[in-house]
């Protein structure tokens, strides 16, 4: 089993898309002679980690398919250092594959306690990237992340094979180029993780107004935000439905906009056998009341016509965040709530209603 030594990796990360400190986490790859555990073996381990202010990488090289051993329990040692694996679609093939060929060798797996499979957190935003696949090599080229090595994972098994018999020092290299592009591929695509942690809240509010426009078909007041990641997001994005749109500005911060309304919504009450409709009035008033109202002027409520109504200024929230919530029909699907001084004057309130935003529509 060879061991390579370590190489610095130049590449600067944002420590806002870490999940901890830079030397608590461990990017890693693996490379097998094939899909199945069963059938196949792993012959390299590839990690990068943090030390001394920069990046390293580190190879774990299996010349024998007998000494796979040896590299399950050096990777696991060294692996057992750090508290957060980062990886791509990992969860899926990489640590199944390592934990099988680990119980098969009768070695105890020893890998750091959080994983994150950047795969997953990524696959939800395949439209908004206009991706056909979310394949790791796609989103190099998204991020035009030139690769050395052009090998296929097909290629590398047989050029593998090869080395088993020749020991090439040329085939080594490119064993282990091929896999230290995939983990430089993997701080690349890292810098997207931007999109999954701004759902999570991680943004700061620089400004927000409300502001009239001049349309054609009349006056439209907005309330516009702009939020400031806290790791500059690099793609663009353009998102627009009814309620809001969210566009990326030249300066990496995020605009949205959302229409407010200004009109008379209801309140429903959840309790509707409680209380009784006034037709003419056009609200529902509870029993205790309805007493002293001709009963020829009340009907019972049902859960369509149990409201009081409000005239203001309205957000529409995608799901129920503030109370009371409005609506202007009982089905609706959203709810509106007030846009009252108190929400205008709270950045605490103002970055929760943006953070059910971005994590609803974006």
């Amino acid at each position: 089993m060879i061991e390579q030594d370590q190489q610095t990796i130049t590449h600067s990360i944002s420590p806002a898309l870490l999940p901890a400190p830079a030397q608590e986490v461990l990017f890693f790859a693996i490379e097998t002679t094939g899909l199945s555990f069963e059938h196949s073996f792993l012959y390299l381990i590839g990690c990068i980690y943090y030390k001394e202010n920069n990046w390293h990488l580190l190879q774990f090289f299996s010349d024998h398919p007998e000494k796979e051993a040896d590299l399950l329990r050096s990777f696991f040692s060294f692996a057992s250092n750090y508290h957060y694996l980062i990886h791509y679609n990992g969860d899926h093939f990489a640590l199944p594959f390592l934990k099988k060929r680990a119980a098969k060798q009768n070695i105890p797996v020893s890998l750091p306690s959080e994983s994150i499979d950047l795969y997953k957190e990524l696959r939800p935003f395949q439209s908004l990237l206009n991706l056909t696949t979310m394949k790791q090599k796609n989103l190099e080229n998204y991020l035009h992340f030139s690769r050395k090595d052009t090998h296929t994972s097909k290629e590398q098994i047989k050029q593998y094979k090869i080395y088993l018999n020749t020991k090439e020092h040329n085939l080594l290299s490119s064993l282990l180029l091929h896999n230290k592009e995939t983990l430089k591929g993997l701080l690349f695509i890292l810098s997207l993780r931007t999109l999954p942690l701004l759902k999570k809240g991680h943004f700061h509010i620089q400004k927000t107004i409300c502001q009239s426009f001049s349309l054609l078909t009349g006056e439209q007041t907005l309330f516009v935000t702009r939020l400031l990641p806290f790791s500059p997001l690099l793609v663009p994005i353009y998102y627009q439905n009814e309620f809001c749109t969210i566009t990326t500005q030249m300066d990496h911060s995020i605009q949205i906009k959302i229409p407010v309304f200004t009109g008379t919504l209801k309140y429903f009450y959840s309790n509707y056998k409680d209380y009784y409709y006034l037709p003419e009035e056009d609200y529902a008033i509870h029993k205790s009341v309805a007493s002293y109202v001709d009963t020829s002027h009340r009907i019972k409520a049902k859960k369509s016509t149990c409201y009081t109504k409000k005239n203001s200024h309205f957000l529409i929230q995608p799901t129920p965040l503030y109370t009371p919530k409005f609506k202007q029909n009982y089905n609706d699907i959203y709810s509106y709530f007030e846009l009252t001084e108190e929400f205008l004057n709270s950045l605490a309130k103002q970055k929760d209603y943006f953070t059910i935003l971005l994590s609803q529509f974006l």
